[in-house]
């Protein structure tokens, strides 16, 4: 079983360690949501189960032009559903 990646924990919430990530799909936003995050070049997969902050919407130019969107957001996933998507 391959080893699970070490993440920063920032705290622990009943009993499990919580850490942050950046998540791009806004309509999947919601708590109890699964969404896939990348970290260190690698996809992951893992539940919302906190929505800390909604950062400023970050728009790249391309992305602009094609009339796309991207939100940069804050969430916390709880550590034991995150799984590795290879």
């Amino acid at each position: 079983m391959e080893k699970m990646p070490e993440i920063d924990v920032l705290e622990k919430k009943n009993g499990y360690p919580f850490t942050d990530f950046e998540i791009q799909d806004f309509e999947k936003l919601q708590v109890g949501n699964t969404v896939e995050f990348v970290q260190d070049g690698k996809v992951f997969i893992g539940k919302i189960v906190e929505i800390n902050s909604i950062n400023d919407i970050k728009v790249l130019k391309e992305e602009a032009d094609n009339g796309t969107f991207s939100y940069g957001v804050n969430a916390t996933l709880s550590y034991e559903d995150i799984k590795h998507s290879s």
